[in-house]
């Protein structure tokens, strides 16, 4: 895990993006139920008035995500009887495996938190389905879906063009949506800061970089913007910047836009927008075992052939309150699509 770029957004402090649970001793196939409460809306007694009677109780909400057992291996073949080669086999299907855990790991963080509803392999979505963005546009409660271009009318991913490419005021609209919504999105803690991160495919990035209006990237890069590192710690690793409390990372799995009737739309990319609890991770365990991941290894064929796989309980979700996103938010744009397998 990392390799996996979401796991530097994961921890178990609930104003981490990625809101770890990994405590747990459950078999695969269960239920991990997860709840939160909203700000108590009461005005409060003053002075002498009786506060008995005048309490209030606090509305509480809960979501839930399943785990299962998710296992890649691999078969080595050939002259395995040496020591050393027999390790250097074990350290490329080690390493071979961790590519694929952590790129499949990536690809559930980005596929739940873009809603990419239209997957139904659960393989690829957490090992649940993953769900539209909530609520929708026709609600009464507004959507967690922005679409270009900013300041337009656009509600449908469907209607966007070429000339509807990322600009970054797309962001000052998402962090002023997080602040100002009833159900808004709160910032992550970073080393004692209060920030957003938006995920941006690498084709809004560009577009982004390229723009040479006033006030879009270049501006900013000239006034020296920067990103403000803070010390070591990870996510702040390779970030592209930092804008309104917003830190900027790139990220090649970011999937395309959906339309209105839940359609993959060619040639756009949905940036992620994200603050703390946007998504769910959860680990189980196997019975008397600590470890995240279990080493699974067996020779075959009179010991000429090495099978190596890798296996964990997990389960992975976008954190969904009163039928509301929690704190993820869908910015749409146009962005070329140049490997549509990813």
């Amino acid at each position: 895990m990392q390799e996996c770029w979401f796991m530097r957004c994961a921890s178990r402090e609930d104003s981490a993006c990625v809101y770890l649970l990994d405590n747990l001793s459950k078999g695969a196939g269960d239920r991990v139920t997860i709840g939160t409460s909203q700000l108590l809306q009461g005005a409060g007694v003053l002075d002498l008035n009786t506060l008995t009677g005048n309490e209030e109780s606090p509305t509480t909400y809960g979501d839930s995500l399943f785990i299962h057992e998710l296992s890649p291996a691999v078969l080595l073949v050939g002259p395995i009887s040496i020591q050393r080669v027999l390790f250097d086999m074990r350290k490329i299907g080690r390493n071979r495996l961790a590519d694929w855990y952590a790129a499949r790991a990536d690809h559930a963080v980005a596929n739940q938190a873009g809603s990419q509803q239209q997957i139904t392999d659960t393989r690829y979505t957490g090992l649940q389905a993953s769900l539209a963005v909530l609520p929708n546009a026709a609600a009464a409660i507004p959507s967690r879906q922005i679409v270009a271009p900013y300041g337009g009318t656009n509600t449908d991913a469907a209607s966007l063009t070429s000339s509807h490419t990322f600009d970054i005021r797309l962001i000052d609209l998402a962090a002023s949506w997080a602040k100002s919504l009833t159900q808004g999105i709160r910032p992550m803690v970073v080393a004692g800061r209060k920030l957003h991160v938006t995920i941006m495919h690498t084709s809004q990035v560009t577009d982004m970089r390229v723009s040479t209006s006033t006030g879009q990237w270049l501006d900013i890069e000239k006034a020296a913007m920067t990103g403000g590192d803070v010390g070591d710690n990870p996510i702040f690793w390779e970030s592209i910047g930092m804008y309104h409390n917003v830190l900027m990372h790139e990220n090649s799995r970011v999937p395309n836009a959906v339309n209105a009737a839940g359609a993959v739309v060619v040639n756009t990319k949905r940036a992620i927008f994200m603050g703390a609890q946007a998504v769910a991770l959860a680990f189980g365990r196997y019975p008397g075992e600590q470890a995240r991941f279990r080493w699974l290894e067996e020779l075959r064929d009179f010991g000429r052939q090495l099978g190596i796989g890798v296996s964990s309980i997990w389960g992975l979700k976008k954190v969904v309150f009163n039928a509301v996103d929690f704190g993820a938010l869908a910015i749409d744009t146009y962005g070329t699509d140049r490997d549509t397998a990813g």
